[in-house]
């Protein structure tokens, strides 16, 4: 029977720390009007990054998972509003 691991709690800390960095560093794409990502690059991060959150929850790395979650939301609203096709939405607010 496989046993689970302990999960250290500095690792938990550094991928959440990673993953709000990550997560705000795309701010400037959400906010130019003029940036364009294209959704064949957006789609597989959101469904990518979903998994990580499946992934770190299944190991009790709950704050990692918590990022993550901040990183989807990012990436959507990326998806929504500046993938580059006729009817995206112009600005988030």
């Amino acid at each position: 029977m496989l046993e689970t691991l302990p999960v250290s709690v500095w690792q938990d800390f550094i991928f959440m720390i990673g993953g709000f960095i990550l997560a705000a560093l795309l701010i400037p794409t959400v906010m130019n009007p003029d940036s364009q990502v294209p959704l064949t690059t957006t789609i597989p991060t959101i469904v990518i990054l979903i998994l990580y959150i499946v992934t770190f929850a299944s190991l009790d790395m709950w704050l990692s998972a918590v990022a993550q979650f901040f990183g989807v939301i990012m990436w959507v609203l990326i998806a929504m509003y500046r993938s580059p096709h006729e009817h995206r939405r112009s600005t988030p607010w």
